[in-house]
């Protein structure tokens, strides 16, 4: 079943997706049976984009002679008097808004679960009269078909009462599957309002969710989403299948968004980046299609990743700002975050540590105010990875216990191997031996454990440096890319 879902999405991608930025050349992505090439381009200059965000959001995201965007002091945060609905400032409601506020607002939902469900069995038709009595009880109108079903019983004749219970059966239907689409619509919101408290419970609630109504696929996404926390990979890639699945059966196009960009998620995390951009290209190409702004901007994102880890930084950081202005100006908070985070690895990568530490910190303000820890977890290990780099051992060391902290609260498995990694590298630094040993091997551990190979590789170099009392500043960032 593989194979043919993977061909067909390399066709849709090809004829659909318009050319990659990817500097001047081509990549051959080969596929199953298919293999395609593409021309990279990029049709819009990035100094345009800059300034079309300028206009949008009226920051002062200014140009310099390197190439990199440096002034942001009123970046998103301060927008113009006169810059019309941008002015209800798309990202300080949320990050001014107070824990209580946030609460009471959560406190307006619903989540109780009803024990009871509507039961019906079709075994049963032909238990005669008193299931006949029990349906004229709910259905008076219907009193000269169940006595004409009851006489006809009584002289042993079965098929009016047949007829009749047939009729009552499809109303029972009807119920119960309302009742099940209830009951999962009220698991699912439990599932996704423990997503970001807690791992385990939200595993259930998406579960039993999915016992009820087997082809939803927003309950299908929330359980790959947390497979792919606690590195249940596999667990992951059925799930997010299962959504393209349900997408193709039913033409639906925002299921084929979900399970195509995010299955390529699994692929990045696996750093197979051919196949994860192909499925990243192909939920950006649904998402065009329908106009759907969001996927849109999380898709060029997740190209820009990509586009990172290959060091086409040109590339990156163009999806990146087209990205972030699709989300600004349709006032996604979290995904503005998401956009800027990945700003900041790009002048990470520049070697830009001042700037991505600023865009860091804005990122991880949003973030805090959405209580959303999974991100929060990340963004404190790539700024306390900065300032071992750095030599600020100090803030090093507060930003990598945070992120290290965060990820045990909600299980995430590889925030955790790559915070403990950090902390080896940074009591290494410290002159802590041992210290840096066990941290180190916690991660070998991890990683091991996930089937993550080239992780387990230079967390292996790593304590083999520590063994040496060599330095690790190479192994540092080259880890720090991804």
């Amino acid at each position: 079943m593989l194979l043919p879902r993977i061909m067909n999405s390399a066709i849709i991608w090809t004829k659909e997706h318009w050319a990659v930025a990817f500097g001047g050349f081509g990549v051959a992505i080969i596929s199953g049976l298919a293999s395609v090439l593409w021309d990279y381009t990029i049709p819009k200059s990035t100094s345009e984009l800059a300034s079309s965000i300028k206009t949008s959001i009226g920051s002062t995201l200014v140009h310099n002679n390197n190439g990199n965007y440096t002034n942001i002091q009123n970046f998103v945060f301060k927008p113009r008097e006169d810059a019309g609905e941008i002015i209800e400032k798309l990202i300080g409601a949320l990050t001014e808004m107070s824990k209580d506020e946030r609460h009471t607002v959560e406190a307006r939902r619903d989540f109780s679960i009803s024990a009871d469900r509507a039961q019906y069995t079709e075994s049963d038709l032909i238990k005669a009269v008193d299931q006949i009595l029990k349906s004229l009880q709910a259905h008076p109108n219907d009193k000269a078909e169940a006595e004409a079903a009851i006489e006809s019983l009584k002289a042993g004749k079965t098929e009016k009462s047949i007829q009749f219970l047939l009729k009552e059966a499809k109303r029972n239907e009807a119920r119960a599957d309302q009742a099940n689409k209830e009951a999962s619509e009220t698991l699912k919101n439990l599932g996704a309002f423990h997503f970001l408290k807690g791992t385990n419970d939200a595993i259930y609630y998406y579960k039993k969710s999915i016992s009820y109504s087997p082809n939803d696929h927003d309950s299908w996404n929330g359980l790959g989403r947390l497979m792919l926390r606690i590195g249940d990979f596999n667990g992951a890639e059925s799930a997010f299948n299962k959504i393209i699945d349900i997408g193709i059966k039913n033409n639906d196009k925002i299921a084929l968004i979900r399970g195509h960009g995010n299955i390529g998620l699994v692929y990045q995390k696996r750093r197979n980046y051919e196949k994860a951009e192909i499925s990243h290209g192909i939920a950006y190409t649904y998402a065009q299609s329908i106009g759907k702004n969001d996927s849109i901007a999380i898709q060029k994102g997740n190209l820009a990743n990509i586009y990172r880890i290959r060091n086409n930084l040109v590339a990156a950081e163009k999806y990146r700002l087209e990205a972030l202005d699709i989300a600004i100006k349709n006032r996604y908070n979290a995904g503005t975050s998401y956009q800027i985070e990945g700003l900041a690895k790009i002048y990470q990568d520049r070697g830009d540590y001042e700037h991505s530490l600023a865009y860091h910190a804005k990122a991880l303000d949003i973030m805090e105010a959405a209580e959303r820890r999974d991100y929060e977890s990340k963004i404190h290990r790539n700024m306390g990875s900065i300032y071992v780099i750095m030599g600020n051992a100090e803030e090093a060391n507060r930003h990598l216990v945070a992120a290290l902290r965060l990820a045990e609260d909600i299980s995430s498995k590889d925030d955790i191997a790559y915070a403990n990694a950090f902390l080896g590298l940074l009591s290494h630094k410290n002159g802590e031996t041992i210290q840096a040993t066990l941290r180190l091997k916690e991660s070998l551990r991890i990683f091991n454990e996930m089937e993550l190979q080239a992780d387990a590789d230079w967390v292996s170099d790593a304590l083999e440096s520590v063994r040496k009392n060599d330095e690790i500043e190479d192994i540092l960032l080259a880890a720090m890319r991804y």
